[in-house]
């Protein structure tokens, strides 16, 4: 796992709110005694943590991964259910982000 976990830190912007997400994902999933999880499984988490941070300090960005970020804000603000959500993230949050 620290490989891989390595790999993310390395990969883009070191500020990036993935990171961060993914990281509190983990983390959260870790205490909960998780071990292994699915890539949705993941996905409730980190998007979860990415929705949260939004709505403390809304991002303007212009990259493909933007598109999955505004998803996020459309969740925030009730225009789609969680269900959506997860299947959007499981399809385009991790891009560039878990290869």
């Amino acid at each position: 796992m620290y490989l891989y976990w390595s790999k993310i830190i390395r990969h883009g912007k070191i500020s990036a709110t993935y990171k961060f997400a993914l990281a509190e994902a983990i983390l959260e999933m870790a205490s909960d005694g998780k071990k292994e999880a699915t890539l949705k499984e993941i996905a409730l988490y980190y998007a979860y943590h990415l929705c949260f941070h939004l709505k403390e300090a809304p991002k303007q960005c212009t990259s493909q991964q933007s598109q999955f970020l505004e998803v996020c804000k459309l969740y925030n603000d009730r225009e789609i259910v969680l269900d959506d959500l997860i299947n959007v993230t499981v399809k385009n949050g991790f891009n560039d982000v878990i290869d």
